[in-house]
């Protein structure tokens, strides 16, 4: 389960790795985009945002109290770091450097996360751009990341009814990616 409306990479991308665990165990997911934690589910509840404190879930939400002792600041890092040993050898193998891969994936996709997604917003930066004289010229550029992409397919406010069905294509654009 994770949180209905509007959606970001954290949500989706902590459903995509889940998926991924239970793909490695020969499961299959069945995701729900819910405001709250129906009473009696027992599963797994990501990024929702809402009290957790009684449900019988287990809970990867950066909002949450981090009932399971992670360390990461998003859901989807709070899934990576709990399953990360399933994760890198169903992409990988087994026969790689797995400190090295954990680096990598954390360092270009989670700490992007972190940076743009949890915090919000698109990356800007200032660029010391020239002109044909050599003289500076003030510049700022849009940094294109993972999250600020996803947060772009949400749909607009008179195609509400369209979020699952974008939360989905999301969801499978990411799905692929990891396969690449």
């Amino acid at each position: 389960i994770t949180h209905s409306g509007n959606f970001h990479f954290d949500d989706v991308f902590a459903s995509v790795l889940y998926s991924e665990v239970l793909e490695a165990q020969g499961k299959e997911a069945i995701i729900a985009r819910l405001p709250e934690i129906p009473t009696e589910f027992i599963g797994v509840v990501v990024d929702l945002g809402v009290n957790a404190e009684n449900s019988k879930a287990m809970v990867f939400d950066h909002h949450d109290d981090n009932r399971l002792g992670l360390h990461s600041s998003s859901s989807c890092g709070m899934i990576f770091e709990q399953y990360k040993d399933i994760l890198l050898e169903k992409w990988l193998g087994k026969d790689i450097d797995k400190d090295l891969a954990e680096q990598v994936f954390k360092s270009d996709i989670l700490d992007s996360v972190e940076r743009n997604d949890v915090k919000g917003g698109f990356n800007f930066k200032n660029v010391d751009v020239r002109n044909f004289r050599g003289e500076s010229v003030a510049h700022s550029t849009r940094i294109i990341t993972l999250p600020s992409f996803v947060r772009q397919l949400n749909p607009p406010w008179d195609l509400a009814h369209e979020k699952n069905q974008r939360f989905e294509k999301c969801f499978n654009l990411l799905h692929d990616f990891l396969e690449q």
